[in-house]
């Protein structure tokens, strides 16, 4: 009797973490990089690349979303637009931002599947 108690309490034990690998939201954790570009995504980009939360919860993000396929389609692109900027509406950041910072924030906007409504730390990144 006691081996099928420790079996159940390994099942019971083990069950949430193998679960919470099996989730299709869960994220494989990011590179001191990836945090670094989230760091600065957040300080920079965030005002105008996510949503809006007014009072009723919705709005539209000042600038488009942005997510991995449209950097993976032209690096090089992104990486010119964060620099130099697109006009009016979106500053160039060369003056601002060193070429490392601007790599890292490259290698975060790689990781993002689909736009999301924030861009806080995850709990585990928080210990």
């Amino acid at each position: 009797m006691r081996t099928g108690c420790a079996l159940l309490v390994s099942l019971v034990c083990l069950a949430p973490a193998a679960i919470a690998e099996q989730q299709p939201g869960s994220r494989p954790a990011l590179s001191s990089q990836q945090l670094e570009g989230r760091r600065i995504f957040q300080q920079k980009c965030a005002v105008c690349h996510l949503p809006i939360l007014p009072n009723d919860g919705g709005g539209a993000p000042y600038a488009r979303m942005l997510q991995k396929s449209q950097v993976e389609e032209n690096e090089d692109y992104v990486r010119r637009v964060i620099a130099d900027g697109t006009g009016p509406r979106m500053p160039g950041w060369k003056y601002t931002l060193r070429a490392d910072q601007i790599d890292a924030l490259v290698s975060y906007l790689k990781t993002i599947e689909t736009p999301g409504r924030t861009v806080g730390a995850q709990p585990s990144e928080l210990r």
